[in-house]
């Protein structure tokens, strides 16, 4: 196991770069910026709530309970991983096989520092530490004795990160979207796209794409755009807090008014279709390629097929807490339900 202060200590061998390095000069408290987003995507909802959306629905399994302040979720063909935010002070990365680990899953790294997002690639596990001092770090699934390799750090409040062709790239909300590759850029990472503050981001096919925390969602292909910006999909959305590929279309959600839009992935003419509205602060979504998923802040996990529902989605499960992260594989979909007490869910459609 590494205590915070061990991290602390190969953070600073590792990276020799300062705040900023690779972009120009990020300055924000990242601490500030973490603890406003984190109250602005968790909301109250009862404890007491149904675990299941029905009597004829399927009824989710889980996977791992106890977990402290579960938030950021991903799945590859083998496992399940997932951030415990521990009060933003002693975080902890976590695995887990799909069909179950008998509720005692694996602890890959300790000692995080407010962990975000999170990525796999069947090889290794990615994730960002929010704050202090932001870093980007990896640790292969199999285990590396709790200490895992530092891609980057003195970061400002890395968020949203994503995975395409051997690069990891990650969103930090005062400038860029950032890149490095996942065997290494010797701490300093450059900017792949300067956009305005991106927050959330995905890929497919070699194509990067961003929610902006100043309501735009935009693409830049391989090779980058850092001067450029990117391509803007959309803009006038109302605080993007999820954003999710399937390589044909693009999908979001709308934490403020509510909704949930769809974008092709070669632009929409800046109108989005809908694809659903009504929802309590939806956060994180994900798509199967069949249809989007996603979470609200009523504790709802979500679907509509991907052409669309008639803006009717069907809720496909009901959480007894607040909901974080969401992911999805070829046959179930998997989420994180920050309690108390903290679970990890995994629910099979009939």
């Amino acid at each position: 196991m590494v205590s915070g202060k061990l991290v602390t200590a190969i953070t600073l061998v590792a990276c020799g770069g300062q705040v900023g390095d690779g972009d120009g000069g990020n300055t924000a408290d990242s601490s500030d910026v973490f603890a406003d987003t984190l109250d602005d995507v968790r909301a109250d909802v009862p404890v007491d709530a149904p675990l299941d959306a029905g009597a004829d629905a399927p009824i989710p399994t889980q996977l791992a309970q106890n977990q402290d302040d579960p938030f950021a979720i991903a799945v590859d063909a083998y496992n399940v991983y997932w951030t415990n935010l521990s009060n933003n002070t002693n975080g902890t990365v976590v695995r887990c096989s799909v069909s179950g680990c008998s509720g005692a899953p694996t602890v890959l790294a300790s000692g995080q520092t407010s962990p975000w997002q999170i990525v796999a690639d069947g090889t290794n596990v990615y994730w960002t530490n929010a704050a202090p001092n932001g870093s980007v770090s990896r640790c292969a699934i199999a285990g590396c004795g709790g200490v895992p390799t530092l891609l980057a750090c003195n970061r400002v409040s890395p968020k949203g990160i994503t995975l395409a062709a051997g690069t990891v790239y990650w969103a930090e909300p005062f400038g860029s979207v950032m890149q490095c590759l996942a065997s290494g850029c010797g701490g300093i990472p450059s900017a792949f796209a300067k956009a305005q503050g991106p927050q959330v981001l995905t890929s497919a096919a070699s194509v990067v794409y961003w929610a902006d925390n100043g309501g735009s969602v935009a693409s830049c292909g391989a090779g980058g755009c850092p001067d450029a910006g990117g391509a803007i999909l959309a803009t006038g959305q109302a605080d993007p807090q999820g954003i999710a590929t399937d390589g044909v279309a693009t999908y979001w959600t709308n934490n403020s008014d509510g909704t949930v839009m769809r974008c092709a992935k070669g632009g929409c003419g800046g109108s989005p279709t809908l694809l659903a509205d009504g929802q309590v602060q939806p956060y994180a979504i994900t798509t199967d390629g069949i249809n989007a998923y996603w979470t609200t802040g009523a504790g709802d996990v979500v679907k509509c097929a991907v052409g669309g529902c008639g803006d009717a989605p069907t809720v496909i499960a009901h959480s007894n807490g607040n909901i974080g992260g969401i992911a999805v594989d070829s046959t179930s979909v998997y989420w994180t339900n920050a309690g108390p007490p903290g679970s990890v869910m995994k629910l099979t459609p009939k």
